[in-house]
C-alpha cells in the first residue's frame, strides 16, 4: 500500500512545492512591476524628461527590485508603456519558470506575469493667485477667454468671489480651486470652493546676485528698426518705441521705469530674464509684440522665470500694475511672477499659444475686453525646467492597477 501511494504522495507534493515557488515568484515579479511603475510616474515631475527616459527609470527600477533565479528558462522580459495624457506609466514584466525538477520529469517550462499602472492624482499648476482675501482676485470679464485644459487655477483668496469669471468667454481648465467661493459661469469644469491655500512656491528664490550693482544703463530707449541688448542693470527702464529688440541670453535688472514695448515695437530673446525692481513695471501696449523665452540653465539665478517682480517693488499699500496688451505675444514660454503686483491681461492680448508651456503666479490677475490667454502644458518638449511648486509638481504618484 505504501509503495503504491509514494507516486501519489511524491506527485502531490512536487504540485505544492511547485505551486509556492509560481506565487512567490509571481509575488516578486508584481512587486517589482509596481514600484516601476510608480517611478517612471515620478518622472512627470522632472523637467527635460522623454516618453524614453521616462521608459528607462521605469525598467530600470523594476529591473532592480527581481532577484535572479537559477529556476529562469530565460531572461526576465521587462517593457513600459508611457501615457503622455493620462500621465501614467505601466510596466509589464513576463518571467519563464522550469518547474522543479522539470528537466527529468518532462514538464514545461510555466510562465509568471505581472503588470502595473501608476498615474499622477493631480494636475499641475499653471495660474496660481495669491492674494488671500480680495474679492475677485482672479477676475475674467469682458469678452476674455483663459484656456489651461492640462493645469489647475488657483486662487489663494478666502472671499466669496475670490475666482471671478463673469466673462462672455471661457475660462476651461483641468481643475479650478478657490480658497473662497466663485462668481460666474464661464468657468469648465465648475470651480471647487473651500480648497487649501498654496503657499507661494517661490518665496524663498533669491535674487540674481547684481540686483544692487550700479547701473550700467540709464534711461535706455530706441525706435531704430533692429537693436541689441546686453545683460545688466537698466536704470530708469528700456522703453521700444518701435522696431525690435533682440535681448541677448543673460539677466536683466530694471530698476525704475519698466519694460515698456509701444505699439509699433517687439522684443525677443531666448535665455532672457527680466528682474523689475525699484517700482519698475511691464507695459506691453496693444499692436506690440513680445517672443521671450526664460533662462534653461539651473545656475542662473532666474531659471525658469521669464519676469520676476522685486517682493519690495512697491512701498507697503499699493501695488504694481504689469500689462500684456500685447497682440503678438503668442510666445511667452516659461513662468511669469509678481508676487506683489496685478497682472492686467487686456486689449486683444494674445498670449502663449505657441509656447510650450506658460505659468502665472501673480498677487491679482485681471483679463478683460478680448484678452485671449493659452496656458500649454508640454513640460516634457521644453529645455526650460518649471520652478519646483508649479508648473510639472505631478509628484502625487498613486498605482491605479
Amino acid at each position: 500500500m505504501f509503495a503504491l501511494s509514494l507516486p501519489v504522495l511524491f506527485a502531490a507534493c512536487w504540485i505544492a512545492a511547485n505551486y509556492a515557488l509560481m506565487a512567490t515568484q509571481r509575488a516578486e515579479v508584481q512587486a517589482a512591476a509596481d514600484v516601476g511603475a510608480v517611478v517612471g510616474a515620478q518622472q512627470f515631475a522632472l523637467s527635460q524628461q522623454t516618453v524614453a527616459s521616462i521608459q528607462n527609470a521605469a525598467v530600470g527600477m523594476a529591473r532592480e527590485n527581481l532577484h535572479p533565479t537559477d529556476l529562469a528558462a530565460n531572461a526576465d522580459v521587462i517593457a513600459a508603456d508611457v501615457n503622455l495624457t493620462q500621465s501614467a506609466v505601466t510596466v509589464s514584466i513576463t518571467r519563464t519558470l522550469n518547474p522543479l525538477f522539470g528537466e527529468n520529469l518532462g514538464v514545461s517550462a510555466n510562465v509568471v506575469s505581472a503588470s502595473a499602472t501608476a498615474t499622477t492624482s493631480a494636475s499641475p499648476i499653471c495660474v496660481l493667485i495669491l492674494d488671500p482675501s480680495s474679492a475677485a482676485a482672479f477676475n475674467a470679464f469682458g469678452n476674455s477667454n483663459l484656456s489651461a485644459p492640462g493645469c489647475t487655477i488657483i486662487s489663494d483668496s478666502n472671499a466669496s468671489t475670490g475666482l471671478s469669471g463673469t466673462t462672455g468667454g471661457a475660462i476651461t481648465s483641468a481643475k479650478a480651486c478657490s480658497a473662497g467661493g466663485y462668481a460666474g459661469s464661464a468657468f469648465a469644469p465648475q470651480p471647487v470652493t473651500d480648497c487649501p491655500v498654496v503657499q507661494d512656491p517661490l518665496a524663498t528664490r533669491q535674487p540674481p546676485p547684481n540686483v544692487n550693482a550700479a547701473c550700467d544703463y540709464n534711461n535706455f530707449t530706441f525706435s531704430s528698426s533692429v537693436v541689441a541688448l546686453n545683460p545688466g542693470v537698466y536704470c530708469g527702464g528700456i522703453s521700444v518705441k518701435k522696431g525690435t529688440a533682440t535681448f541677448n541670453p543673460g539677466d536683466y535688472i530694471i530698476r525704475g521705469g519698466g519694460l515698456t514695448i509701444n505699439a509699433g515695437g517687439a522684443v525677443q530673446g531666448t535665455d532672457v530674464g527680466f528682474y523689475l525692481t525699484g517700482g519698475a513695471v511691464l507695459d506691453g501696449q496693444p499692436n506690440s509684440g513680445i517672443s521671450l523665452s526664460a533662462p534653461s540653465s539651473v545656475s542662473d539665478p532666474m531659471v525658469g522665470l521669464v519676469f520676476w517682480e522685486d517682493r519690495n517693488n512697491m512701498p507697503a499699500g499699493s501695488q504694481a500694475t504689469h500689462k500684456i496688451w500685447s497682440n503678438n505675444a503668442q510666445n511667452l514660454h516659461g513662468t511669469v511672477y509678481f508676487p506683489q503686483g496685478i497682472l492686467n491681461l487686456g486689449g486683444h492680448a494674445n498670449v502663449g499659444s505657441a509656447s510650450a508651456y506658460t505659468i502665472i503666479v501673480a498677487y491679482d490677475l485681471v483679463a478683460f475686453q478680448s484678452a485671449n490667454v493659452v496656458l500649454n502644458t508640454n513640460y516634457l518638449a521644453s529645455p526650460i525646467p518649471a520652478p519646483p511648486g508649479v508648473g510639472n509638481t505631478k509628484n502625487n504618484v498613486v498605482l491605479t492597477k
